[in-house]
């Protein structure tokens, strides 16, 4: 499904410190472009001094107001901890959430993941009935791949099967997932061929540098329902 972005929309990003990084910042400028393309639109269809009185409440400023709510080291336990200081206190109306590497390379027990992770989802639902919801998969921790030992990938309490459970547990509670590794697998397959720890879609092998915050904001975008460019 595709969670529709509104006027006037409270985005609360939260997460580890990918968010509290930045990751987002591109998908605020996709996203905010196209509020922003329909307000300017609307103020030069008419010279200040002749705009008549609905052209100028159609000038009204309606892009989303975006919070972001990540912390260093978090994991999903700790954000299932306090999900009313870090996400419904703000009294969102979508929440994009990104959380589950610190899980993966702490080896946290998946059984013990999707408990925390579900209960995320549903406090916050329960809180806010109508919350829209994006779950963005975890990303990498290393970029030496697929041949390089990438430790926090295919095992068992690894990257790889959290992506699954963050996937059923969006599907199971009417949420949207974004796979954000499979863009990333694909472009360091082709580029990391000297098999560098990092310098592709990251700069110190978690944290997306511009290449990657580019590439996790435009499979997200591409996720969403936004209004259409002018």
């Amino acid at each position: 499904m595709a969670e529709t972005v509104a006027a006037n929309d409270v985005i609360v990003v939260c997460g580890t410190s990918i968010t509290s990084f930045g990751w987002f910042e591109p998908l605020k400028a996709m996203v905010d472009g196209r509020f922003a393309n329909k307000r300017n639109a609307a103020i030069a269809r008419f010279p200040a001094v002749t705009r008549p009185v609905w052209q100028w409440q159609t000038s009204t400023d309606t892009r989303p107001t975006w919070v972001s709510s990540g912390i260093s080291g978090n994991t999903a336990a700790d954000i299932e901890g306090n999900v009313a200081g870090r996400i419904t206190n703000y009294n969102p109306t979508m929440l994009i959430l990104e959380v589950g590497v610190n899980d993966a390379s702490q080896a946290i027990a998946n059984a013990t993941f999707t408990t925390k992770y579900t209960s995320i989802i549903t406090q916050s639902r329960a809180a806010i009935p109508t919350l829209k919801i994006v779950c963005v998969g975890i990303l990498c921790k290393g970029e030496d791949w697929p041949t390089g030992a990438n430790a926090y990938d295919t095992v068992a309490t690894g990257i790889d099967p959290k992506n699954v459970i963050i996937q059923d547990i969006a599907a199971a509670n009417t949420a949207t997932y974004v796979d954000v590794r499979t863009p990333w697998l694909a472009y360091v397959t082709d580029a990391n061929t000297a098999h560098a720890a990092s310098g592709f879609w990251t700069s110190d092998d978690v944290h997306p540098n511009q290449t990657g915050k580019i590439g996790m904001s435009t499979a997200v975008f591409a996720s969403l329902t936004v209004p259409a460019a002018l």
